[in-house]
């Protein structure tokens, strides 16, 4: 199917940024192995919307971490460069489950954009730590890919090694063709927080927070004549291919780009304001902030709220804490599942099943307490914020990921029980068995008396009775014999199992 020519009705984006957010967990968090790298950093955010005394002695902690320039050039739709500063945030959930965030502030100061980008733009650069899929092919027809990368993306100033290792001198990684740099800092930083430590084998969790400011422009200048509500009422309503080409990070091929995919691939608005928009689906969100054109009648000092939102590098930073708390709690239930079916898998006898069983046990209440921390909804202060948590939990579908870890870990139980059952079975054969030769031994006694008949002696037949007397004897010893191998068989085979 060949492509068709773009809408001129497109948005343009001026200022926006992106927050690339992996998650991982690992053994124990001790930042005193990083002293010097990592700073604590006073996120006043957190006080207003979360209620912190009552995270009690395991609260989140957040540190800076130096970050890193980078250059980069986009060619489609039209060429754009784009060059700055990506900051680096830790964010660190009752000492296991991590959250770092590479944030892109494209606002003039941090990052420089040479002209307003488009929605394919924004795609591309969202694909740095996600997969876009993009069927292209070369002038002379021999090959073709799917794969949307960036591949000449330039970083400077970047003081961590292949190792993780601290460096006193920046390195700098080249764009070469083929190579997505962000995917191997990401290795980097990640190896930084973890020295010494044990990683989860589930696989890390990315995901994309699209944040576009206020000044969101409209090809043919037509939004300097709305207000607000009407600019998001008009983004919701009227571009919803570009929106499902954003959310699905499927570029340029607009025939693949429909409204009746809006609502499977975008969702509804979780905002609770109308001139807000914020849609979420579990790869990457995307938020419309527009409050920041009110005007001097507002009682709120927007001047000094936007100064304020610079230092949280997006519109919304408390939106950011709640969605970093649901990909956290999502990730702990990937990991709880995985680690579940990994103790499962290895059980290679019955004599394990008990101790498997065990461990199980104590997992689920440790899986069960970081859950309830991180349900973060009673932790909120106010009610539009535990509306706005319950709203992207839905959209990331974690309900859904809870009801197949528990009915992963009822199966695994089921099946574990199950095993117990039979080795008590093969026990119950064993130990009838044993009791057996215990009664045939307590015959060994008559090794030790004198042999007597009465019964044929009565008839005068003293030799036939000595005669019969050895042949008891010796069906004793047989049945001793007889019985220990038995034991030993049964033995054997019950740790095969």
């Amino acid at each position: 199917m060949e492509d068709i020519l773009q809408s001129p009705d497109e948005l343009r984006y001026n200022k926006f940024a992106i927050v690339y957010i992996q998650i991982f967990s690992v053994d124990h968090f001790d930042v005193s192995q990083l002293a010097g790298r990592f700073v604590e950093v006073d996120n006043s955010i957190d006080s207003q919307i979360f209620i912190t005394d009552e995270l009690h002695e395991s609260p989140v902690k957040r540190y800076g971490v130096r970050g890193f320039d980078f250059s980069l050039s986009l060619d489609e739709p039209y060429p754009v460069t784009l060059s700055g500063h990506i900051f680096v945030e830790v964010s660190v959930f009752f000492g296991r489950t991590v959250s770092v965030t590479y944030r892109m502030v494209v606002d003039g100061d941090y990052c420089r954009c040479s002209e307003a980008i488009s929605t394919d733009h924004l795609i591309s650069l969202a694909s740095m730590n996600m997969g876009a899929e993009h069927w292209s092919c070369d002038d002379d027809k021999k090959f073709s890919t799917i794969n949307l990368d960036i591949t000449d993306m330039r970083v400077e100033d970047l003081c961590i090694d292949e190792c993780g290792r601290w460096l006193d001198v920046p390195v700098v990684l080249p764009g070469d063709e083929g190579i997505n740099n962000f995917v191997d800092i990401q290795r980097r930083y990640k190896r930084l927080i973890g020295r010494n430590q044990v990683f989860a084998q589930t696989k890390d969790m990315n995901y994309v927070y699209v944040d576009v400011w206020e000044d969101v422009a409209h090809t043919g200048g037509m939004f300097s004549a709305m207000k607000e509500p009407e600019i998001i009422d008009h983004i919701y309503r009227r571009h919803g291919k570009e929106l499902t080409g954003l959310m699905s990070l499927y570029p340029y091929e607009w025939p693949y780009r429909t409204d009746e995919c809006f609502d499977d691939v975008c969702g509804t608005n979780v905002a609770i304001d109308t001139d807000d928009l914020i849609l979420v689906n579990p790869n990457m969100c995307v938020v419309f902030g527009t409050y920041g054109l009110r005007g001097g009648e507002s009682p709120t000092d927007w001047e000094a709220h936007l100064r304020e939102r610079k230092r949280y590098h997006v519109s919304w930073p408390e939106y950011l804490l709640i969605l970093e708390m649901v990909l956290a709690k999502k990730y702990t239930i990937n990991v709880a599942l995985d680690l579940f079916l990994y103790n499962t898998i290895r059980v290679s006898s019955l004599r394990h099943a008990r101790g498997v069983l065990e461990e199980n046990a104590r997992r689920v209440l440790r899986v069960t307490k970081l859950l309830l921390q991180l349900d973060a909804v009673k932790y909120s202060r106010y009610i539009s914020h535990k509306i706005m948590f319950e709203r992207t939990a839905r959209r990331l579908e974690v309900e859904r990921d809870i009801a197949r870890l528990n009915d992963a870990m009822d199966k695994i139980d089921q099946s574990l029980l199950n095993i117990s059952e039979m080795r008590k079975l093969k026990q119950s054969g064993m130990l009838n068995v044993v009791l057996g030769c215990i009664s045939a031994a307590s015959l060994f006694g008559v090794l030790f008396q004198q042999i007597e008949v009465p019964f044929i002696q009565r008839f005068g037949m003293h030799d036939f009775a000595g005669s019969v007397g050895l042949a008891i004897i010796t069906f004793t010893l047989a049945l001793i014999v007889f019985g220990s191998v038995m034991l030993i068989v049964f033995s054997l085979r019950n740790n095969k199992l």
